[in-house]
This record gives structure tokens, sequence and C-alpha cells, in this order.
């Protein structure tokens, strides 16, 4: 397995110019923030924690894979993990398969024992956020006579690491905007640690609620492969003037089917679907710096550059322009 450490990553950057670390203690809330970059590799590194819970969001940019590795010594957590861009692939001691993860794609495990690998695969640009629940706060919090949470107390209870869901939930918007609300929190004092705690809580509803299948699903085999083909062809066609009667023609389907049954197998539209995928790149790219908003709009088939700047504005809560010129607050 040949990469970069995260260690040796850390140790360039440090020795190109200096780097930006912060840390503040609010009523219980401790965060930490370090930024640095050298040449191609960069380094953006956030921790929110409050008695229970740590939040992790990483950004890396570097022409290689970064490889982590964990400790058996730190103690086990049930993990909630969201990559939003590049890929990942994770190795525990505890799994007898690798857990793989694509960009806007989750999943919930948990880990009696972390140790473990992490390739990360930057690609342009690799983010990803992380929570990780003590035991006790999680079940103190769920309730362990439901079917969703049934599996995950017993296998607690027996210490035995568990991936929740074999096929990752995809991200979508109401998943985006939660995570946006956690990263871009404003708030000071007491009030943050309450706002935090909800929001970190509705996000673990709405990941269980995204993963848990019942049997009942109203889904046959036939139609669960069409619609993952379907959903693969706008993942990689995605930046073309793609339309419901294209897709229609292309699959050789109608236009009630495809809407019902995206809507039943992704809990979106493919409307929805198609502009997450094109905001997220419009937003890679105006961090990255690579490229002009004007460049950016031309990119989705944007008529006007202003009408991509209040899409984008609707979509993210700030402008393009803000993107390119400000690092997030936190």
């Amino acid at each position: 397995m040949k990469g970069l450490s995260f260690v040796n990553l850390q140790e360039q950057l440090l020795q190109g110019p200096t780097g930006h670390y912060t840390w503040q203690d609010e009523f219980g809330v401790q965060s930490s923030l370090f930024e640095s970059a050298n040449g191609d590799l960069s380094l953006w590194h956030k921790t929110i924690q409050f008695p229970g819970v740590l939040i992790d969001h990483l950004k890396i940019k570097a022409p290689s894979s970064v490889v982590i590795q964990t400790s058996e010594k730190i103690p086990s957590t049930i993990n909630l993990g969201f990559t939003l861009q590049g890929t990942t692939k994770s190795f525990f001691d505890d799994l007898p398969h690798p857990v793989q993860n694509a960009p806007l794609k989750h999943n919930l495990l948990y880990l009696a024992n972390p140790a473990g690998k992490h390739v990360l695969n930057p690609i342009k640009q690799l983010e990803n956020i992380h929570l990780a629940f003590q035991p006790e706060y999680f079940q103190d919090i769920i309730s362990d006579d439901e079917p969703p949470f049934e599996k995950i107390k017993d296998n607690m209870e027996r210490k035995r690491s568990m991936l929740f869901a074999l096929d990752h939930g995809l991200i979508d918007l109401k998943i985006q905007q939660v995570l946006l609300d956690i990263c871009n929190c404003v708030m000071k004092g007491s009030v943050k640690r309450l706002y935090m705690e909800a929001k970190v809580l509705e996000l673990l509803a709405l990941q269980v609620d995204s993963l848990y299948k019942p049997t009942t699903s109203g889904k046959n085999a036939a139609d669960t492969d069409l619609f993952q083909q379907i959903r693969a062809y706008l993942t990689v066609h995605y930046l073309e003037e793609i339309t419901l009667h294209s897709v229609c023609r292309h699959f050789g389907i109608n236009e009630f089917k495809l809407k019902k049954g995206f809507q039943l197998h992704f809990q979106t539209s493919v409307i929805r679907y198609l502009t997450s995928l094109r905001m997220q790149q419009a937003k890679q790219l105006l961090e990255l710096g690579e490229c002009t908003i004007f460049q950016v709009s031309e990119l989705l088939n944007y008529s006007h550059p202003n009408h991509f700047s209040i899409a984008f504005k609707k979509y993210f809560g700030i402008s393009p322009s803000e993107v390119r010129r400000a690092k997030k607050v936190f």
C-alpha cells in the first residue's frame, strides 16, 4: 500500500510557508483549525468536540494518495462518515472487507477496535466529514427496541465491529444542508453547543433513515438495477445538457416511471440530484481557484453568470464570489 503518510504530509507542509493554527474552548465546545500549503500539497483540518461527540472535517490536496494509520489504543466509537470529494478506502482489523467510499456517499460503522489504515485519494481535492460518538452517548440517544438500532445495540454489547449498510447511502440535499449548518455555525457561547448537538442528532436521524431499508420497500431487483444504472449515468454525464426526456429515451422508459422510481430509490428527484452534482463541482472549482465564475457558469451550461450566481447562492447560502475570496468561517 503506497502513498504519502498523513504524518509525512504534515511534516512537508510545516517545512514550507508557515501554516495557520487556532484553538479555542467555549462552554465545553473545543475547536481547532490547522491549514497550510506548500507547492502542490495543502491541508485544511478542523475538529469540533463536545462531550460524547467528535467532528472531524478534512480537506487535502496532494498529487498521490495519503495514508492514515489508526491505532488500536483508540477507544471504540460509532462513526458517521461523509465523503464529499475524492475517494477513500479503509482497512479495519475487525472487518473482513475494506470499506470504500465514493464522492457524495455516506455510511455508519460501529468499531469495537478502530485500528486500521485509511487510503485517501484526493484526485484534485479530498473533502471528508467524520463524526465519532462515544458508545455511552450513542446508547443514551437511540431507541434500542426499534429495528434500525437493534442490530447496532446487539453488536455493541458483543463488542463486534459492523458496517450498518452494505450499500452506501447518497448524500442528498437534506444531508448536505445539515453538514453545511454544522460546518458553518457562527454561534457563540452555550448557544453554540445546543445548536451543534441538535444538528448532530438531526444528521444521525437523516443518515439512519437513508441507510435503513425495510424488507417491504416496494422495489424489485430489476428496477433497482435499472435505477442504479440511471444514477451512474447521471453521475458521469451531469455536466452535459441532460433532460428528463433524454434520460427516458436513453433507458427506454417513460417520464412517470423515471420520476417515481428515482424518488423511491434515492429519496430525491433527478433534477435535484443533477443540481447537487453540478453545484458540488462548481464549489470545488471555485475553492481550488482554478476557474473564474464565468468559466464555471459556462461549464454548467448557464446562459449568464448571474443566473449561475443566483442558483449557487440559493443552494449553498453564500455567493460564488464569497467562496473565491474568503475561507469558510466556523
